[in-house]
């Protein structure tokens, strides 16, 4: 049995009969932010990027294109700040 890669991330399995079993799996980066980072920065810790910046308290609304790791962050005085994780 195999199952067809469908995306970079995804996984791969390749059996050749019932008792070999080969695995691979390609790790998937989660996006969150549902938890608020107060200090205004984003975190990443290369499994885990953290984008909450914490703008319903007052600081910044962060957006982060995927593709390219670039983020944008605005604040509530119309501040912009770009960047590149």
């Amino acid at each position: 049995m195999m199952l067809k890669k469908t995306g970079k991330y995804d996984r791969q399995i390749y059996r050749s009969n019932s008792k070999n079993i080969h695995l691979e799996v390609q790790y998937k980066i989660v996006i969150c932010s549902h938890t608020s980072r107060k200090n205004d920065e984003i975190d990443d810790f290369g499994h885990t990027i953290c984008i909450d910046t914490y703008a319903y308290g007052g600081q910044w609304l962060t957006c982060l294109n995927v593709e390219t790791r670039e983020f944008v962050k605005a604040s509530e005085k119309g501040e912009i700040l770009e960047g590149h994780l």
